[in-house]
């Protein structure tokens, strides 16, 4: 996301985005690349097969992309754990608002200041947690000055809780139906963010009541993984876990 991570040469000058703003950033992003991918092939945009994927707020905006782009550029939206519903309802989502209810926004300042400029980086090396991938990485993002990274992430994770909530009040609903012949859900089966009532509600969307009826209306296109952990992308390589699913996208551009 837009200065969730380090951004050395200051391009966005320490701007906050929130998730209107996200959304944004990325129809743009996308709708540069079509234009570049397009320009280079000879092929017409409308005529282009993109396969774009979402994961966990990601999928929400992937979703609210959607009507911005002619219905023919996209062959599949893949959303993966996505965080589509009521996500401040989730048990990460409560014990994180609990943290909001109390003040935590408002000593973001001096938390950022903290982080970025007076703990040593040992230190948050050792407190984060034990196992995590990509550890210098996500250490270097969040203390880095010019992005304000961990005031954008904490930021935009309230501006998530308010906006996120039930599909009809979201026009998620909508969305889903509209969007259902170019849609693969990959859920994490245990996920303390896309959580199991989040499934059900989309499983009522479409009349069915369980997982197994949603694999028979989407032919296969829904899938519950029980491996799967949210925050794949600093997850132990050792699972595999980013090795299963670019195989998994492999299978879908080839069935494209």
């Amino acid at each position: 996301h837009a200065n969730h991570c380090c951004d050395p040469c200051n391009h966005n000058r320490q701007k906050i985005y929130l998730l209107d703003e996200q959304i944004r950033h990325k129809t743009n992003c996308i709708r540069y690349i079509i234009e570049q991918e397009t320009s280079v092939s000879g092929v017409a945009s409308d005529d282009c097969d993109f396969i774009m994927g979402g994961h966990s707020i990601g999928a929400f905006m992937a979703l609210k992309m959607l009507p911005q782009f002619k219905r023919t550029q996209f062959r599949h939206v893949i959303l993966w754990a996505p965080t589509i519903v009521n996500l401040a309802q989730s048990d990460n989502g409560r014990r994180l608002n609990w943290l909001y209810s109390i003040g935590l926004l408002s000593l973001l300042p001096v938390l950022q200041t903290m982080v970025s400029r007076l703990i040593p980086k040992s230190l948050i090396h050792f407190l984060l947690e034990h196992g995590l991938y990509a550890k210098h990485k996500v250490v270097r993002d969040v203390t880095c000055t010019n992005s304000r990274s961990l005031s954008n992430v904490l930021r935009l994770a309230k501006d998530e809780f308010e906006i996120v909530r039930s599909l009809k009040e979201t026009g998620v609903d909508k969305l889903l139906l509209e969007y259902k012949d170019k849609l693969i859900f990959y859920w994490a089966k245990h996920d303390g963010w896309a959580h199991r009532q989040c499934r059900l509600d989309i499983c009522h969307l479409f009349d069915q009541q369980n997982d197994e009826q949603m694999q028979q209306v989407l032919h296969n296109r829904w899938i519950v993984d029980e491996d799967l952990k949210h925050a794949l992308m600093v997850d132990d390589m050792s699972k595999n876990i980013e090795y299963r699913l670019s195989q998994r996208m492999i299978s879908w551009i080839m069935d494209a």
